[in-house]
């Protein structure tokens, strides 16, 4: 017989398998302890990136993913991109193995290369900073002719 904290890890594995699937990302689950955080992998300047947030750990995760952070590889490291938006000042509660899911918007004027997404959260009441795996970003899609 399974125990029950067995089986919510078995599901939370499960969880966090299908995001990555539904985010376009190839990430691994390396605790199941942890947090899963996953961005699409590819997107065009102006298109959303879609975030998915897998709660894996055994209390209650504590998170706004409109605060989240795109930031932009360069030969320095990791800058972030400035973006004009405005996010609610609230914090939402995400139960174990529960998953959150959020399209952060992109400027059309995004120039292509490897870009990645940070956010704050707080477990367990201490606070951490969660990065998903690197995505691309290409040059916006020219427009179709009109007919």
């Amino acid at each position: 017989m399974i125990r029950f904290p067995t089986a919510l890890r078995v599901l939370a594995l499960a969880l966090a398998l299908a995001a990555s699937a539904c985010a376009g990302s190839a990430g691994t689950v390396g605790s199941l302890d942890r947090p899963f955080y996953t961005a699409t992998a590819a997107i065009s300047a102006g298109e959303p990136v879609g975030l998915r947030l897998v709660n894996g750990t055994d209390g209650s995760l504590h998170y706004n993913l409109c605060r989240s952070t795109l930031q932009r590889e360069t030969r320095q490291g990791w800058e972030r991109v400035d973006r004009q938006r405005s996010c609610p000042d609230v914090r939402f509660r995400l139960a174990p193995t529960e998953t959150a899911a959020y399209d952060l918007a992109t400027p059309r004027s995004l120039p292509p290369g490897r870009y990645r997404v940070v956010t704050p959260v707080a477990y367990d009441d201490r606070p951490e900073t969660l990065t998903t795996s690197s995505f691309r970003v290409s040059a916006e899609p020219a427009a179709s002719p009109a007919s």
